[in-house]
């Protein structure tokens, strides 16, 4: 959209993409401990750890998705909405919003 200060793609796999990267101004990944991962995707969908873990075998591994990453925001299992609210503040505020 032109004129619009930031349009944000959600892109679960953008690292096993490989064009995706390339295509963005930036990328930004909100990075978890897998067995944090873990714990969530149960939560969320109901499935059994084997199966979490199987689709996160699947998956690019955690360094990968960093390495992509102009920016990491850690969202670990120790980290409270409060402080999560104020890495996205910080996120936001590096492009200019």
């Amino acid at each position: 959209d032109q004129g619009a200060p930031l349009i944000v793609f959600d892109i679960p796999l953008l690292a096993e993409s490989g064009r995706w990267a390339r295509r963005l101004d930036a990328v930004v990944v909100v990075d978890c401990p897998g067995e944090t991962q873990v714990e969530r995707v149960m939560r969320r969908s109901g499935l059994t750890e084997e199966v979490v873990r199987s689709i996160m075998a699947s998956q690019a591994p955690r360094n990968v998705r960093r390495a992509v990453a102009d920016v990491v925001i850690a969202n670990g299992a120790d980290c409270t909405l409060d402080q999560l609210r104020v890495l996205t503040r910080q996120t936001a505020a590096l492009f200019g919003l």
